[in-house]
């Protein structure tokens, strides 16, 4: 019979409004997680009965539209339920002998109520930071988890905002160069429950938040008494700050003194997590800094701020 119909992902919007549309979407998923129980019973080789147990739908994506994303969603969570619309996720026709369908010949996949969590937020040397988002489902009375609607239009997709890596500062004057790769992740411990036969999940909430950042370089000069000793290096919100450069379209970056940029600071402890990793002979041998963030008392562990200049 052949190929008719394909489709591919699209857009994340957040409660449908136009300043809250993410594009700069690179992976994107919707796992329902079934379970069906088909147990033989009686000694039977086969099982006489199947049935739909559980669900735990999830939507999984990843972005580096950073700017959006940071504005909508803090890195303690969002609650869905709080939005007006809810969240809704769209797949791009592909036209059959063009490229893509226009029109309402799309897909959307909606979630009114769950927990929106933003995993953890990479980039590489060279590269594009990307944050990894997580959405858990709730059923909301008689609505599921998960609604598909057919024959519906894309949003008008957002131009672009891109970052990369930027200056990093730990404990006021002391400056982390050469970096190579940053990972954040912001420790998000998500739990959901259900009770009374229910199939789908009904509650969601926090139940811890415990971050972690990981810095890699090629100053191996980062481990010692200068910068970080083997006994550590206390952190303050208002000494320590991690910037995330933002790039220029049609050129390299935003000028540092533009207030374009994005700035995370965190209270907590430093330490070098491998003094020396050689890798292949040649190669440059790199140095390994985790950071543990912690609650000061006022701020959360890690505190974003956007538009900010880079001193």
């Amino acid at each position: 019979m052949g190929v008719s119909e394909m489709h591919t992902i699209g857009a994340v919007v957040i409660d449908d409004t136009v300043d809250k549309i993410l594009g700069g979407i690179g992976q994107l998923s919707i796992p329902l997680q079934t379970e069906v129980r088909s147990d033989p019973k009686s000694g039977e080789l086969y099982s006489r009965f199947a049935s739909i147990v559980a669900r735990n739908a999830q939507a999984q994506f990843r972005t580096r539209m950073l700017e959006i994303l940071l504005t909508n969603v803090p890195v303690t969570g969002l609650s869905i339920d709080a939005l007006a619309t809810g969240l809704d996720i769209y797949a791009t026709k592909l036209a059959d002998g063009g490229s893509r369908a226009t029109g309402a010949n799309q897909s959307k996949y909606s979630i009114i109520r769950g927990i929106m969590a933003i995993r953890r937020l990479t980039c590489q040397y060279q590269g594009d930071a990307e944050a990894d988002v997580i959405i858990h489902a709730m059923q909301e009375g008689a609505t599921e988890p998960v609604v598909k609607t057919d024959s519906v239009s894309l949003p008008t997709m957002p131009t672009e905002e891109v970052f990369t890596l930027g200056k990093i500062v730990l404990d006021g004057p002391i400056t982390i160069d050469h970096v190579k790769s940053i990972d954040i992740d912001f420790g998000l411990t998500i739990r959901t429950e259900g009770a009374d036969g229910d199939i789908n999940p009904s509650f969601a909430y926090i139940e811890r938040i415990q971050p972690k950042i990981m810095l890699r370089g090629v100053k191996l000069a980062h481990f010692g008494a200068s910068f970080i000793p083997i006994t550590g290096k206390a952190l303050t919100h208002a000494a320590t700050a991690i910037y995330l450069r933002k790039r220029l379209a049609g050129g390299t970056f935003e000028l540092d003194a533009s207030a374009e940029h994005i700035k995370m600071t965190v209270a907590g402890i430093a330490v070098i997590a491998t003094a020396l990793d050689g890798g292949q002979s040649g190669a440059p041998a790199e140095v390994e800094i985790e950071i543990t963030p912690t609650f000061d008392g006022t701020n959360a562990p890690i505190a974003v701020t956007l538009n900010q200049a880079i001193p």
